[in-house]
C-alpha cells in the first residue's frame, strides 16, 4: 500500500484464519509441543475452551500481516525493536486481523534514515484484542 507513512495513518488488514495445521506446524518448527497447544483436555483443564495457538505464532502472523500491508515495501532498512503483550488466547479457527497505526516518524541519527514507531493490535473475529504492541522500524529518509 503506497501512501504517506506519517503519524495518524491507520490500516487494518484482511482477516486470516489460524488453522489447526498452523498450530501444529508452528509446534514442529519451534519445538514447542506444550500440551496447551496440542491437547484439548489439557488446555480445558488450564481454563481455556480448547487448545490455544502459541503466543509467538500470533507474533509471527502479525509480522507477516504487517509486511503484506506494503507500508514499508521498498523503503524498509531494519526492524529495530518490538514490544509485545499477550492479552487473550488465539484459538484454532479464529480469524485475526492486524490494525497498524503510525505513531511517530523522526529522523534517525544516521543520515538518510528515519525511525518509524508503529502501534500494532491483533484482534479476533469478534474485535477482541488478543495481542498488541509496538514495532520500531528504520526506513529510508524522505521516502513515502
Amino acid at each position: 500500500m503506497a501512501g504517506e507513512l506519517e503519524p495518524g495513518l491507520e490500516v487494518v488488514t484482511e482477516p486470516r484464519v489460524i488453522t489447526d495445521a498452523d498450530v501444529r506446524a508452528f509446534a514442529a518448527l519451534s519445538g514447542d509441543d506444550n500440551a496447551l497447544h496440542t491437547d484439548d483436555e489439557v488446555a480445558r483443564a488450564a481454563g481455556f475452551r480448547s487448545r490455544i495457538a502459541h503466543g509467538m505464532l500470533g507474533v509471527a502472523v502479525a509480522s507477516g500481516m504487517l509486511a503484506r500491508t506494503g507500508l514499508t515495501r521498498g523503503i524498509l532498512i531494519a526492524l529495530a525493536g518490538v514490544t509485545w503483550r499477550f492479552v487473550a488466547p488465539i484459538y484454532p479457527g479464529d480469524a485475526i486481523r492486524l490494525r497498524v497505526r503510525v505513531e511517530e516518524r523522526r529522523a534517525s541519527s544516521k543520515a538518510g534514515r528515519d525511525v518509524v514507531r508503529l502501534s500494532l493490535t491483533l484482534m479476533n473475529q469478534d474485535g477482541a484484542v488478543v495481542q498488541e504492541g509496538e514495532a520500531t522500524e528504520v526506513v529510508r529518509a524522505g521516502a513515502r
